[in-house]
């Protein structure tokens, strides 16, 4: 059985704003059913509590997902990996079409995993390997994504292998933070700093949250590099790719305007 959700909300598909809940959670006794659901509604291998969409909400997921929208990972050479795996692969609308200057192969993978992920960081972790190991869309890997239908499907298979889940490791600065480094030569961080820095954000508000830190912190004598050590270094971000550190820079640099 394979577990997947879905919206029944199939007139509206071009306004996000309509699918923050609302999904449902469906049991397939065949991947081509799955497959064949994956081409009519809005979906995602993520199961909800009542069918919110936000990571915190995140329950478990059966399969990984890769997003292909560059060109750097050709349908044919997707088909030819993941041959071997229980996976479904379909082409998305933009495929073979003119996109952003570029007529490339855009599609989705959805591909087994080893076993249930019921950790909201440990299934973005696993489609992050995935995306930096085949060009996928790093935007993509996260717990509360859900998926435009696809347009056809090229590639089932229900036997096979299944992929390792990744195990999710803290995000690493390049040089560790010296306690004394981290306590801003005397300047406290404040508790509610501390919490978000400890215990992350809700879904959606990781640069919101950077931001009223890094103000607070700036404000009590941080520079802006310990500031950006501390934020990289907590848990708020679900991953250090470039974009995210990027991301998270320019935030840091706009609090610091305010000061």
């Amino acid at each position: 059985m394979f577990y997947f959700s879905f919206h029944p909300n199939t007139r509206d598909l071009g306004n996000h704003a309509l699918y923050a809940r609302g999904f449902l959670a469906r049991i397939h006794r065949s991947i081509e059913d799955l497959a064949e659901d994956c081409t009519a509604r809005l979906n995602s291998p993520v199961v909800w509590i009542a069918g919110i969409r936000k990571a915190s909400n995140f329950v478990f997921s059966e399969f990984a997902v890769i997003d292909i929208d560059q060109g750097e990972f050709s349908l044919a050479e997707a088909q030819n990996v993941f041959k071997d795996f229980v996976h479904i692969i379909g082409t998305t609308k933009s495929h073979q079409r003119l996109k952003g200057n570029k007529i490339a192969d855009r599609f989705r993978i959805f591909v087994a995993l080893e076993r249930r992920v019921t950790s909201a960081k440990e299934y973005a972790a696993t489609n992050e390997s995935l995306a930096r190991q085949y060009g996928g869309d790093l935007q993509a890997i996260a717990a509360h994504m859900a998926f435009m239908p696809l347009r056809q499907i090229v590639s089932v298979s229900s036997a096979g292998k299944k992929f390792p889940v990744a195990k999710f490791e803290p995000p690493q600065v390049s040089k560790p933070i010296p306690k004394a480094l981290a306590m801003g030569s005397g300047h406290r961080i404040p508790h509610y700093i501390q919490r978000w820095l400890d215990g992350g954000c809700p879904d959606g508000e990781r640069n919101l949250t950077c931001f009223k830190a890094a103000c607070g912190l700036l404000k009590r004598g941080f520079n802006e590099d310990e500031v950006m050590n501390l934020l990289l270094s907590s848990a708020i971000p679900i991953s250090t790719s470039t974009e995210v550190v990027q991301e998270i820079r320019s935030v840091v640099r706009n609090a610091a305007r305010r000061q």
